[in-house]
């Protein structure tokens, strides 16, 4: 789905704060990045909202029942609370997620900013990057 130019705009300026230049959604209004340390950073536009989602394969879990325990507690007393930090795991590759949703309405760099530092600190404190 095409975004609007406008979004195009506040994520472009979002990934130059990131030090991604020429970051923006392509025209099926998906973004993303693969970081040194090996956590993904996916943006996905739909239905008047975007999707901001960080990606990584944990590194310290010793089995998933406690990763799984571990990322669930995070992400609901944590990191997010009732920030609308939503998690999963995607057991084809392996990946546990964190994702947060912003509509049109409330879309904008420092949203952006607030989000990515919620679903980042998520990643980071239930096994991502070490």
């Amino acid at each position: 789905m095409m975004a609007p130019e406008w979004l195009n705009e506040v994520v472009a300026d979002f990934g130059r704060q990131m030090g991604l230049n020429g970051f923006a959604l392509n025209e099926r209004g998906t973004a993303g990045v693969r970081f040194e340390n090996g956590i993904t950073f996916r943006l996905e536009y739909a239905n008047e909202a975007l999707m901001m989602i960080v990606g990584f394969i944990p590194t310290n879990a010793e089995d998933f029942q406690s990763f799984a325990a571990k990322l669930l507690t995070v992400a609901h007393y944590e990191a997010a609370g009732s920030k609308g930090i939503r998690v999963g795991f995607l057991k084809r590759s392996g990946e546990a997620i964190a994702t947060a949703r912003i509509s049109e309405r409330e879309l904008d760099v420092p949203k952006m900013e607030e989000k990515f530092g919620l679903i980042w600190q998520t990643a980071m404190e239930t096994g991502a990057g070490r």
